[in-house]
């Protein structure tokens, strides 16, 4: 929940300096007596053998590797264990890859010295959860020496606490702390968790209805949670109410790709209680703080969203964006490992499955198993095209544009269209006709379109600008491109296509105008710097055409070969000799 983001700017993480790094006085002193003292021999000659290896993990780390970085990590403090540097390297990269078991005794040595770093209390904190040790974990909490810095929201960790002990009459005072209106929505969400828990029917309801009216708070969590106990009580008018209130907020996640709302209207459906134990309302803690610096601070978000899993492995939303955040840096493997422990019954299956297809697709270019995903999730529901709309994306990118017409007839079909979307798939039919040769049908798709969504810029563009290379309905074109420029100023495409029709009639000076604007809004298009080229070259800027025509020569090399023939024959004889590529216009 992004209402207490502020908060975590306070938190600072203290990294233990390498062992033996004193003032530089006493290293002075240490080295000249090393030969005299065999325990400062002993303690130089660790550090001497550990250091290599602690390069090559702060390597590795920096590259994202973390699997490499722990190994090496592991090395050097096994061959360095005084050094707190290296364990507390060693231990923020197990509980990165998710070995947070790993992390729990490096975490309890942190503590046991000065318990004034954030990560490795909730980390031991974590570990006494994970065994039910209540007591234990509070111990911990307690002895955090820094509270002052998380203030705010300390209280909900002693509260759910307090419950896993069993003393509700403690928990409530220390919720209570939490109403104040900094963290209005995380205390009315922890109090309405707390009482459909323990099922307080009337309470619960009670805070939920006050969390839906507090300005920022519908989060797809608090949708989830809300409908959840809407749905378990059979309430659906307000499970309804719900999903359209989500449907109406800046959302992250489209409740069209969340398989828990479009099954909501099945009043049979048998749902699971949100939380059904004290460390379950522990993780909604976590996964709220890892929210919020997933913007901010990546790592932070990764560490406490693996502890979130540790004490919640079913809280799917947790798991999803640790996907994400994992994908983000470049550990496709890992990522798709995380997204694939979804089951089918999961809230988050289908939009973990799409992301899965979308890595192997887009990240690992392994076409095969992405066609495999799309595929089998166009089979499951026909409430959404996504999968549709990938496979044909992927097709057209791979030029299977006969492949592209197939799959985005058969989306036409089978997909129940409540959103009007309809208009993109006839478009982005239209334009595989296109590319494929089928020009009649081509036109036919993309009028279909605009029928469907009038005056939308690219499919004004897409048709306007075919119409121009076909040299037919100059003045309907231009009607269309002058709209599209109107309706998209920023789109560097649609400047192109504007300043090419310029070009078309002759008119240099305007073309080089909205040609030189298309480059500087998508600087690294080839057509563009070719079209470019051209007006520069009908305008006597010539050695600047040639520059332009090579750029475009530079930007895409494996541009077809009847394009780059004509380039370098631009550049070797110059754009008279060779002309314009249209054959004027027909009216």
């Amino acid at each position: 929940m992004k209402f207490y983001l502020a908060l975590l700017f306070s938190f600072i993480f203290v990294s233990p300096v390498f062992a033996g790094e004193e003032k530089s006085d006493t290293k002075t002193a240490q080295t000249e007596n090393a030969e005299i003292d065999p325990v400062l021999k002993a303690k130089k000659e660790k550090e001497v053998d550990s250091y290599m290896p602690y390069l090559i993990a702060v390597q590795a780390k920096q590259t994202n590797d973390y699997e490499t970085a722990a190994e090496y990590f592991k090395e050097a403090y096994e061959k360095n264990p005084d050094s707190e540097l290296l364990r507390s390297e060693l231990m923020l990269s197990s509980t990165i890859l998710g070995k947070v078991e790993d992390a729990i005794p490096l975490a309890e040595e942190v503590i046991k010295k000065e318990n004034n770093d954030l990560l490795s209390t909730m980390i031991a904190f974590t570990g006494r959860l994970m065994k039910d040790d209540y007591k234990g974990a509070l111990s911990v909490l307690r002895s955090f020496s820094r509270k002052v810095d998380i203030q705010a929201i300390y209280p909900i960790f002693e509260f759910w606490t307090y419950i896993g002990i069993g003393n509700r009459e403690k928990a409530i005072e220390t919720l209570k702390k939490m109403d104040n209106p900094a963290v209005k929505s995380f205390y009315l969400f922890h109090s309405a968790l707390y009482y459909d828990f323990i099922d307080d029917e009337e309470l619960a309801s009670h805070y939920l209805k006050m969390l839906t009216s507090e300005p920022g708070s519908l989060t797809l969590r608090g949708a989830q949670v809300i409908g959840n106990y809407a749905l378990r009580h059979k309430k659906l008018q307000d499970y309804a109410h719900i999903v359209q209130a989500y449907r109406n907020t800046d959302k992250i996640y489209s409740l069209k790709d969340d398989s828990f709302f479009t099954k909501g209207e099945q009043s049979n459906l048998d749902v699971p209680p949100t939380i059904t134990s004290a460390k379950m309302g522990i993780a909604e803690a976590f996964f709220d703080l890892a929210t919020s610096l997933k913007d901010t601070s990546e790592e932070t978000a990764i560490y406490f969203l693996q502890l979130t899993l540790k004490l919640d492995p079913d809280l799917g939303l947790a798991r999803f964006l640790l996907g994400e955040l994992i994908e983000k840096q470049a550990r496709y493997d890992e990522a798709i490992e995380y997204f694939s422990k979804e089951s089918e019954k999961s809230d988050i299956y289908y939009i973990s499955q799409l992301r899965i297809g979308l890595i192997y697709y887009d990240k690992l270019k392994q076409y095969d198993k992405a066609e495999k995903v799309f595929k089998n999730l166009a089979s499951l529901r026909d409430d959404t095209a996504l999968p549709w709309r990938y496979l044909a994306d992927m097709y057209q990118a791979n030029k299977q544009y006969d492949k592209a017409i197939e799959v985005l007839t058969e989306a036409l079909k089978v997909i129940h269209y409540t959103d009007g979307s309809r208009w993109y798939y006839f478009y982005f039919r239209g334009v595989a006709y296109e590319r494929s040769g089928n020009w009649p049908a081509a036109e036919a798709d993309l009028k279909k379109s605009l029928e469907l969504y009038h005056n939308q810029p690219e499919v004004l563009n897409y048709l306007a600008y075919s119409w121009l290379e076909r040299g037919e309905h100059l003045e309907e074109a231009m009607k269309m491109l002058t709209k599209a420029v109107e309706l998209a100023p920023a789109d560097g495409a649609i400047s192109d296509s504007f300043g090419w029709a310029y070009y078309m009639q002759k008119n240099y000076a305007k073309a080089v105008e909205y040609l030189e604007l298309a480059l500087k809004l998508t600087p690294g298009s080839a057509v563009i710097s070719d079209h470019l080229g051209d007006a520069y070259w009908r305008i006597g800027r010539k050695f600047e055409a040639k520059y332009q025509w090579r750029k475009s020569l530079d930007i895409e090399p494996d541009m077809t070969e009847d394009l780059k023939a004509r380039i370098e024959e631009k550049l070797e004889k110059g754009l008279d000799a060779v002309g314009d590529k249209f054959e004027g216009f027909k009216k």
